[in-house]
């Protein structure tokens, strides 16, 4: 299955309207995340903004993935709802050593999917740890705004690991949009046990048929 991505000014784009391919983005070199192999996990943050643009208007690709993984291209993954991440045979493995955040667009009842438009943290599979519809909560409300992933709209998501609390938290908000005080999903985890000492990140997408 081929690999697409591809450098657009500023922007990168991962897949096409080809059916049946995965795109993967990955930084070159290897990132520190703990002192040594038993330690502990670094506190790390990143922001990135992404859009997705579907074929038609209620129709999409399956989503796109930030991910912390051991090798770069995770080449035994498959597209589909595997988002490039993983396959049919190593989904859900300890031995996978991933750490995704998925904002997925596809409702795959095998995974426990919440529905077709939803934010979610992997561990080491695409039954997410936790998941909740796209949104965000304006500074002041405690109500979430919600947001479709597939609007073809920038949206920019932050990404943190509070290591000394072990918790890892994603918020997100339209393109432009100061960070809401307020992140739209958290998970306690301590990722010791599931992140390398070193690891790649990069980003994950895939189409399906």
């Amino acid at each position: 299955m081929a690999l697409q991505k591809s450098l657009l000014m500023d922007s990168l784009k991962l897949t096409n309207k080809t059916e049946q391919r995965k795109g993967h983005a990955f930084q070159p070199h290897l990132v520190d995340f703990k002192n040594s192999i038993n330690g502990s996990v670094f506190s790390f943050s990143t922001t990135f903004v992404f859009a997705i643009l579907p074929e038609y208007p209620t129709l999409s690709g399956h989503g796109i993935a930030f991910v912390i993984a051991p090798t770069k291209g995770l080449p035994t993954s498959r597209p589909s709802q595997y988002l490039g991440l993983f396959n049919e045979f190593n989904n859900g493995n300890d031995t996978n050593h991933v750490a995704a955040v998925e904002l997925d667009t596809i409702l795959s009842t095998e995974f426990d999917d919440i529905n077709d438009n939803h934010v979610g943290i992997d561990i080491n599979g695409l039954k997410s740890a936790k998941s909740i519809s796209a949104g965000y909560y304006e500074d002041g409300s405690h109500d979430v705004k919600n947001l479709s992933l597939i609007s073809g709209k920038r949206m920019q998501v932050w990404v943190e690991y509070h290591g000394l609390e072990k918790k890892m938290v994603v918020t997100l908000a339209p393109f432009k949009v100061p960070k809401p005080k307020t992140p739209l999903l958290s998970l306690s985890r301590d990722l010791s046990s599931i992140v390398n000492r070193e690891m790649y990140v990069g980003f994950s997408s895939s189409t399906g048929s």
